[in-house]
């Protein structure tokens, strides 16, 4: 078995450009068009069908787990020479082990998720997963040991960690909204939502920027920017829909995604 077994970085790279290039619409459209899940599908047609939220969570998120993690297997005696970038690669494993096979057994309730949309997740799930793994697992981009002392990698782990822990946050409070086993939207209280709509979102965004800073490489990069390309216009989706819906009632100082930031971006977009 070949020490980099299925790995290849000029093919890494290669999707990550991809996935970089694609960004770009996405954002243009997300800002205008919100995705269909969620809130957002009363009244989507279900062309394909769809999966309940839980079974969609569960299948399209783990593919960034198990990827990574079955080359991890494949590949040992490479891991034990790039000791460094496989830590980096554990803050993200460590992410989707909980938004795969834990996270979704807390959600209460919510919408099914249209078959298209999975796809289209599971897919970016799978092509993420890789270059992940490729980038960490062999040298597309090696480390010594040095680098866990560089004020990228502290800095990044920083910022991850406080991500993690308000996106963590963000959800319990979201989840709390619906303890009572009601199935309907009421407006989030406490934490980061204080101060934003998609606190949840900004959690995520914190994080991942953290992740790109701490692996400083192209592949934690994508991933990044992916991420808030898709995300972030979310959040605005989600700022105008609770003005919309709970008026003079939605407190009127919370911003979109950043605090005291990009309100004035949203209601140029939507009002």
């Amino acid at each position: 078995m070949s020490d980099v077994f299925l790995l290849d970085c000029g093919l890494a790279r290669f999707v990550a450009f991809c996935l970089l290039a694609v960004s770009v619409p996405i954002v243009l459209i997300l800002i205008f068009l919100p995705a269909w899940y969620g809130r957002y599908t009363q009244n989507y047609k279900y062309y394909l069908g769809s999966l309940s939220a839980r079974s969609a969570w569960i299948l399209q998120e783990c593919p960034s787990f198990i990827i990574p993690s079955v080359f991890l297997l494949m590949n040992l005696r490479t891991v034990k020479e790039n000791i460094p970038s496989v830590i980096c690669l554990c803050f993200y494993l460590f992410h989707y082990f909980y938004r795969s096979f834990i996270y979704p057994w807390r959600l209460r309730g919510g919408k099914r998720t249209p078959t298209e949309i999975f796809l289209m997740a599971f897919l970016f799930c799978v092509l993420n997963g890789y270059i992940q793994a490729a980038y960490h697992i062999i040298p597309c981009c090696y480390r010594t040991f040095s680098w866990l002392y560089d004020p990228r990698f502290i800095i990044g782990a920083i910022l991850f960690v406080v991500g993690l822990s308000i996106n963590w946050n963000s959800d319990a409070i979201l989840r709390g909204l619906r303890a009572d086993g009601s199935s309907g939207y009421k407006i989030p209280h406490g934490g980061m939502f204080e101060y934003v709509s998609g606190a949840n979102y900004f959690g995520e965004c914190l994080e991942w920027t953290g992740y790109a800073v701490l692996c400083w490489d192209l592949a934690a990069l994508t991933f990044a920017v992916f991420t808030i390309a898709n995300i972030g216009p979310r959040a605005w989706q989600h700022h105008k829909w609770y003005k919309k819906t709970f008026g003079d009632e939605y407190p009127p100082h919370r911003k979109a995604l950043i605090p005291f930031l990009l309100s004035f971006v949203c209601y140029k977009h939507y009002e």
